[in-house]
């Protein structure tokens, strides 16, 4: 094995510097680990906001745990090394966490007014996966049935 996802040569399965993947699971995206589509409202704001913590911890401490006895196999200086990196992932993740949680919960409120106008006064209904407000029309949803 050269280093691709799972061979140990290159730093325990990391893929090596020449690795030209160019799939999806080569690069690091925090949407991936994070919450962070649109909210609809206030309180899927909140929701996100919460998720968000609990998730920046949670990875936090696992790194914190993890990246120490993942470094053992690669002797006492691979041990310091995770140890390091543990400790700077322990504080990064959960403060990430935090920020985009925050994120999340101001983008909630900013969009609760048009949640407000469209869900409530023009009787529209949200898209989850547009994360769009919609038009309903109830003759295109017979329409639909008949067919």
């Amino acid at each position: 094995n050269h280093g691709g996802w799972g061979g140990p040569p290159h730093h325990g399965g990391w893929p090596a510097p020449d690795d030209d993947d160019d799939d999806s699971t080569s690069s690091f995206e925090l949407s991936g680990l994070f919450a962070t589509q649109k909210p609809r409202d206030l309180v899927e704001g909140v929701k996100s906001a919460f998720s968000n913590a609990v998730r920046g911890t949670f990875y936090g401490l696992a790194a914190l745990v993890a990246s120490p006895i993942g470094g053992l196999k690669f002797g006492a200086g691979g041990a310091v090394a995770g140890l390091v990196v543990g400790v700077l992932l322990g504080v990064t993740m959960p403060l990430a966490g935090f920020v985009i949680g925050a994120y999340q919960l101001l983008r909630g409120v900013v969009e609760t007014p048009m949640a407000v106008m469209d869900g409530f006064i023009n009787c529209k209904i949200f898209d989850e996966t547009k994360r769009t407000w919609e038009e309903y029309r109830l003759d295109e949803d017979v329409k639909e049935i008949n067919k």
